[in-house]
C-alpha cells in the first residue's frame, strides 16, 4: 500500500530532497522536505534521513520544537544564524516554551546573533537555558540535538551542516540525552 503518508513514500521524498546537490533549494523542495519530516514524526519512523542543508536543519529544529513534550537539548558550535534565524523555528520554539517544554542549548563558541538567541536570553522563564562549554568539550566536532527521549539530529562535523536525523529511536536518543546531561552538569559544577 502506498500513499502520501506511508513510510516508504515519506522516506523516498526525504531521501530525494536530501540527495540533491544544489545549494539553492526551491520553496517546493523545502515544502516536500517539511512534509516528509512531519510524516516520519507521525508514523514514529526509526529511519535515518539526511539533514544536509541549513534550510533542512531549520525545518528539523522547527519540527523538534513543534513535537516536543518535555525537553529539547541542543549541543552545537555557535547557533549558526543560517539555521536559527528562521521565523517558523522561532514561532515553534516560543510555542514549545509556552507549553512548558524545556530548551537547553550548550554552545562551544559565542553564539551568532539571531532572534532564537534573543529568545534564549530572555529572562522570563525557567524553561530555557543557554550554557557555554569550556575545556575538552569545547573542541568536540560533533553537534547533536535530542528531542525528549525519542528524536535526534547528529552532525558529525560542526564545520559542516550535513547531519542525519531520526524521528523515533528511543534507545539511541537516551544515550545522547545522558551524554548531553553529563556535559551540562560539568558546566554547572564549573560555575
Amino acid at each position: 500500500m502506498s500513499g502520501p503518508n506511508t513510510p516508504s513514500n515519506a522516506e523516498q521524498i526525504a531521501a530525494s530532497v536530501c540527495a540533491e546537490k544544489e545549494v539553492a533549494v526551491s520553496a517546493a523542495e523545502l515544502i516536500r522536505y517539511r512534509e516528509a519530516v512531519e510524516t516520519l514524526f507521525a508514523i514514529r519512523s526509526g529511519t535515518a534521513i539526511s539533514n544536509g542543508l541549513p534550510a533542512h536543519a531549520s525545518i528539523l529544529f522547527e519540527s523538534f520544537f513543534k513535537h516536543a513534550k518535555q525537553h529539547v537539548r541542543i549541543f552545537c558550535e555557535k547557533l549558526r544564524t543560517e539555521v536559527f534565524n528562521n521565523e517558523c523555528l522561532i514561532r515553534e520554539a516560543k510555542w514549545a516554551l509556552s507549553r512548558n517544554v524545556r530548551i537547553t542549548v550548550i554552545t562551544q563558541q559565542e553564539p551568532e546573533p539571531s532572534p532564537f538567541l534573543n529568545l534564549m536570553n530572555e529572562d522570563d522563564g525557567e524553561n530555557r537555558r543557554l550554557l557555554r562549554v569550556a575545556g575538552d568539550a569545547a573542541n568536540l566536532k560533533t553537534n547533536f540535538t535530542v528531542m525528549d527521549n525519542e528524536a535526534m539530529r547528529i552532525e558529525p562535523d560542526n564545520g559542516d551542516v550535513k547531519a542525519v536525523a531520526i524521528m523515533y529511536a528511543p534507545d539511541l536518543a537516551i544515550q545522547w540525552v545522558r551524554y548531553f546531561d553529563q556535559l551540562a552538569m560539568t558546566i554547572k559544577l564549573a560555575k
